[in-house]
């Protein structure tokens, strides 16, 4: 294929990190953190058997989303020796944030050393795809040279374990999955990992409240549950099996390449289960997809970059090759960005 930005200012990325505290909790623990509460009691194995999920990173009490954030850049910092005087703009992209206001990314920049503008995006699952977008275009229209995107997920703290029955199990299993994890994405003109040649975003908000984490806004300020993630993992995924494969198709050909042609795929991932439908409804081999589910869980926004930190340690990524990020999110979004290594 003919990469589109070849006559224009490329953007992309320059370096990836990743941070994850080191609390690991198993399924198993999960399970015994509900069966305290639950009559009758879920089996052992249960939450294994339907997400895949056998470990997750579990974050203390004062470990917050800047502190995982914090984590990951310091990383970055030192193995690719930037200095933080460098970033002219730091955003902070993820599912959560340490307070309202102001900008967890102030938090955030307050220990990294950074002394740039900065701003928090947030569209659920899918915020550091989206910052990913804003980053490149910013960069490609000459307002900015270097783009620190830093992700600090601690979903687990919104999952609720007091559920006396099956029915209050239901609504509250999903947040059974989170794990949680910092990332640390530095975007660049000229990048030294990967080009971005095209992205495309979706949205169909006709359900945004099939799966939601209610607290901190002004709807649902004197319900007790409202800090606690809840909702319907079916009809939050419905959406995205009725649109992806066709607007994936629209997008590959727009970009001239074809799905077998992309060797490196970084998709959100909720559950095993739904990796693998993905996998069949898009006729993907799943060695192509980065797996993190099995030892990390759902880390929400943190999830693509996590991915790509990986399959980079893997170092089966090679020059010339290409890669492409799907994301979705509750609300519902869908993104993808295709981009050559």
């Amino acid at each position: 294929m003919e990469d589109k930005k070849l006559d224009k200012q490329v953007a992309g990325i320059s370096a990836v990190a990743h941070y994850v505290p080191q609390l690991i909790r198993t399924s198993e623990d999960v399970e015994k953190l509900i069966n305290a509460h639950l009559k009758p009691e879920i089996q052992t194995g249960s939450i294994e058997r339907l997400s895949g999920i056998i470990t997750r990173h579990i974050s203390r009490e004062d470990e917050y989303n800047s502190t995982l954030a914090i984590g990951a850049c310091r990383i970055l910092f030192e193995k690719e020796k930037i200095n933080p005087s460098d970033i002219d703009l730091l955003i902070f992209a993820s599912t959560g944030q340490d307070i309202l206001e102001p900008a967890t990314a102030h938090i955030v920049q307050a220990e990294i050393g950074t002394h740039c503008r900065v701003m928090d995006i947030k569209n659920a699952c899918n915020g550091f795809i989206d910052a990913f977008d804003v980053a490149v275009s910013l960069i490609e229209t000459g307002r900015h040279k270097k783009v620190l995107i830093a992700t600090g997920e601690v979903p687990s703290k919104a999952a609720k374990f007091e559920v006396p029955d099956r029915d209050l199990l239901q609504q509250y299993l999903v947040g059974h999955t989170f794990g949680d994890c910092g990332t640390a994405v530095l975007i660049t003109e000229k990048p030294k990992i990967a080009t971005v040649i095209d992205s495309f975003f979706f949205s169909d908000s006709s359900n945004w409240d099939v799966a939601m984490f209610p607290g901190g806004g002004s709807r649902f300020l004197n319900q007790r549950d409202a800090y606690f993630f809840r909702g319907d993992a079916t009809a939050l995924m419905e959406p995205f099996f009725v649109h992806t494969k066709r607007l994936l198709e629209d997008f590959l050909k727009r970009n001239n390449i074809s799905l077998s042609n992309i060797d490196h795929i970084f998709v959100h991932q909720v559950a095993e289960f739904v990796l693998d439908r993905i996998c069949n409804d898009l006729q993907i081999p799943k060695a192509k997809i980065q797996v993190t589910i099995k030892e990390y869980g759902n880390v929400a926004a943190a999830s693509l970059p996590l991915a790509l930190d990986l399959r980079l340690k893997s170092q089966i990524i090679f020059s010339g090759t290409y890669g492409l990020f799907i994301g979705f999110a509750g609300g519902f979004s869908i993104g993808f960005t295709l981009v050559k290594f």
